[in-house]
Order: C-alpha cells, then sequence, then structure tokens
C-alpha cells in the first residue's frame, strides 16, 4: 500500500482506487482492508498517528501521502 501511495505522492486516492490499485479487484462494502492498513502504516510512519503528518485523510475523498514541507 505504502508503495501505491508514493507513486501517487501528493495525489489522494480513493478506497476504490486503493482497493484495486493493491488487490486488483473492486471493495466489498463491508471491507475495511483499507481503513486497517492505514491505521498500520500510520502507527509505523508517524510520531503521533492520530494526527498524521504524511499519510493524511481527505474528507470525502480517501487518502494521501504528502510531502513534508522542510525548512531550510
Amino acid at each position: 500500500m505504502l508503495n501505491v501511495l508514493a507513486q501517487h505522492l501528493g495525489k489522494a486516492l480513493s478506497r476504490e482506487q486503493l482497493s484495486y490499485l493493491i488487490k486488483g479487484q473492486d471493495l466489498a462494502p463491508e471491507d475495511r482492508f483499507i481503513d486497517v492498513q492505514i491505521c498500520r502504516l500510520r502507527r509505523l510512519l508517524e510520531k503521533n498517528p492520530s494526527n498524521p503528518t504524511y499519510l493524511q485523510t481527505v474528507r470525502g475523498v480517501g487518502y494521501v501521502l504528502v510531502k513534508p514541507i522542510t525548512m531550510q
């Protein structure tokens, strides 16, 4: 999943798009696979998973992997 999100860096992908890109099939209405994986990734990547910096939720759209802004 991280690979798919990295390939679409900065672009919000819906749960359905992620499911198709990862599993090659449509998401069943009761399928929580994507949400569980996002939660696991956040625990690995984020300092504070409940307030994510890198892997963000775009309300009404899906999830996006964002590139952090670095100050010089």
